[in-house]
């Protein structure tokens, strides 16, 4: 049987260092074929356990924040793409200084902050204003997102998950593995949304309108995990999911 595939054969990782190294083994020990099959099967796979990152998405009230706090009680550290696009957009800031290009200077307030208010209102009557500024942003965002996935993983977690809310609409970046969706009706969203106060009916269905549709976030998902259920079984659904499978 030939290396590659005495390897392959017994789910052992491959690659070119491994065949070097086993090669040279064998050579050495001139070990027989049936003999050789023997050694790789304690061979160990470092990647048989490898640390997932999680992209975890869902449209506006279906519980992001509650379920990414859920998932670090567990123990397991997450980012979280909005909070890091702030950072973005603070004074000084090179995704601001890029909006206020874009944009012009009316998007920002009397202390030169972000006008998120007002950048909000272009977005909702101007689509391709949303686009406009997500080709600002998103790159910007993936790219430090990607630097702290990076600093995490010296950490050893069993796995790394990334609430990204626009995930549907803008692809999954190559540092996601798996897709988790958060799923309800969309009813339920819209109560959920109402009932934070922070924006009238009339947005809240202009954003859900905006954003992709249901079917759309269920096309992508590698799991689905509806918010309606008691939280204590989201729990352990959320810890089945990222305890067991890492």
């Amino acid at each position: 049987m030939p290396l590659k595939m005495a390897v392959e054969s017994r789910g052992l990782y491959f690659n070119e260092s491994h065949r070097k190294l086993l090669t040279l083994s064998a050579g050495h020990f001139k070990v027989a074929k049936s003999d050789f099959v023997t050694i790789l099967r304690f061979v160990p796979n470092p990647y048989r356990s490898i640390m997932k990152v999680y992209g975890l998405t869902g449209g506006i009230g279906s519980g992001k924040t509650t379920i990414r706090q859920l998932i670090e009680a567990l123990g397991i550290p997450t980012l979280d793409a909005d909070a890091i696009g702030r950072e973005l957009v603070a004074p000084n800031q090179p995704g601001l200084v890029k909006i206020v290009q874009t944009f012009g200077s009316d998007v920002l307030t009397e202390q030169g902050e972000l006008n998120r208010a007002a950048l909000r209102q272009r977005i909702l009557e101007n689509p391709d204003a949303k686009h406009k500024l997500e080709a600002i942003l998103h790159p910007m965002i993936r790219e430090r997102t990607q630097a702290a996935i990076e600093q995490l993983r010296r950490q050893n977690p069993p796995a790394i998950v990334v609430e990204i809310p626009l995930l549907a609409e803008t692809g999954k970046p190559d540092y996601i593995d798996e897709t988790i969706v958060l799923d309800l009706p969309e009813a339920m969203q819209l109560q959920r949304a109402l009932q934070r106060g922070t924006l009238p009916e009339a947005d809240i269905r202009r954003l859900m309108e905006n954003q992709a549709s249901r079917e759309a976030r269920l096309a992508i998902a590698d799991h689905v995990i509806r918010t309606d259920p008691p939280l204590e079984r989201i729990k352990q659904t959320l810890q089945t999911l990222l305890e067991d499978r890492n």
